[in-house]
């Protein structure tokens, strides 16, 4: 018994492009794919009503969609040679909607910072698209195209709009509604120095780091761009003895777990460190004075915060407790005569200069010479 072979038809079926929804103006072309066989003769229908513009033809290209082109399109496929016609493909609806707007999706919407970076997704129905970026005011050129998201690193304080556009072929879309980005200056750190710069071989110094904004801050320290170990996590720095070898560049920065979650690294401070100083005594005025006269002697010694030791003695010079302190300038009226010597010294917490050398005023009945030695 001789049983008959049976083949499934070939059957239609019918692809668009660009892909569904098309939008009004744009251009669509609708074809029909039959697997087997090569030489149709292509057979369509819209609504189940044949389609006599597109009779014979593989596709069909409408060049400006308007609203009267939605429906359900069908074909199928003759040919002179067996399978003789293909069955009728599914039904492929053409969906035809007005100009499209996009949305721009800004992430993170928080708050952000300088040197945060903003990722921005523009949002358009459908598929195929190309994607224009316009930042700030129109018009203007694209800053990106090609991409659906935008990585934006913001590196100024204020705001910045983004707008974006999609265009598909020959067609674009409307541009979105702009997405504002309104950035924060991040915090900056700053480095202060107690007492004040420079300090000197010995002293005890502390530096603090300030953050103006946020009250969880950890902080890192750094000397000369390198990490500084022992200071790790504190706000102040202290060193009880300074040495040479802490000479150098201080900068620190902060991070926390809530917004903004790091600072920017303050500027440098160069921490100075000189030998002991020797304070220099001087006499105002240096003419000729006599008796009765008033002379002003001056400590003068590098850097500030300093309380001043002021000693007198006459000759020999003997050591004693200070004859004035907290001020850096001493007034005398002289009314003896002879020699009287003024010396200096300068303390800041409980670090003490070098005494200073000797201010000698030599004092007679008619005038006044002023030596220092």
């Amino acid at each position: 018994i001789i049983r008959p072979v049976f083949t499934a038809r070939p059957k239609a079926t019918v692809t668009i492009h660009p892909a569904d929804p098309v939008f009004i103006g744009e251009t669509v072309t609708l074809t029909c794919h039959i697997g087997s066989g090569h030489h149709w003769q292509y057979y369509w229908f819209k609504d189940s009503k044949p389609l006599s513009e597109a009779q014979q033809s593989k596709e069909y290209t409408i060049s400006n969609v308007a609203a009267s082109h939605r429906g359900d399109y069908t074909c199928n496929g003759r040919q002179s040679t067996q399978p003789r016609y293909s069955e009728t493909s599914d039904a492929v609806t053409l969906t035809v909607s007005g100009k499209p707007t996009p949305t721009v999706r800004v992430d993170p919407q928080r708050s952000v910072y300088t040197g945060d970076t903003v990722t921005l997704t523009c949002e358009v129905e459908s598929t195929g698209w190309e994607f224009l970026w316009y930042k700030d005011s129109q018009p203007q050129s694209p800053v990106d195209k090609g991409t659906k998201t935008l990585s934006v690193t913001v590196s100024h304080a204020g705001t910045a709009e983004f707008r974006c556009a999609a265009r598909r072929g020959a067609y674009t879309t409307q541009t979105s509604a702009p997405a504002v980005i309104t950035v924060t200056a991040r915090p900056k750190a700053t480095v202060t120095i107690h007492p004040a710069n420079p300090v000197f071989i010995g002293e005890t110094v502390t530096l603090t780091c300030h953050i103006g904004s946020g009250r969880h801050w950890q902080y890192d320290w750094f000397k000369d761009s390198k990490p500084l170990s022992e200071a790790q996590r504190r706000k102040e720095y202290t060193i009880s003895y300074v040495a040479e070898s802490h000479r150098g560049d201080y900068t620190c920065n902060g991070t926390q777990s809530t917004q903004p979650r790091y600072s920017e690294t303050s500027d440098a401070v160069t921490l100075t460190v000189p030998g002991k100083p020797t304070p220099t005594v001087k006499v105002d005025p240096q003419r000729s004075v006599y008796t009765g006269d008033t002379v002003t002697l001056t400590c003068e010694v590098k850097s500030t915060g300093w309380e001043f030791l002021w000693y007198k003695a006459f000759q020999p010079l003997q050591p004693q407790s200070p004859v004035d302190k907290g001020t850096n300038t001493l007034s005398v009226t002289v009314s003896h005569a002879g020699k009287a010597e003024f010396k200096c010294a300068a303390r800041r917490g409980a670090y003490t200069t070098q005494t200073s050398a000797p201010a000698v005023i030599t004092v007679t009945g008619s005038s006044v010479f002023l030596q220092q030695i």
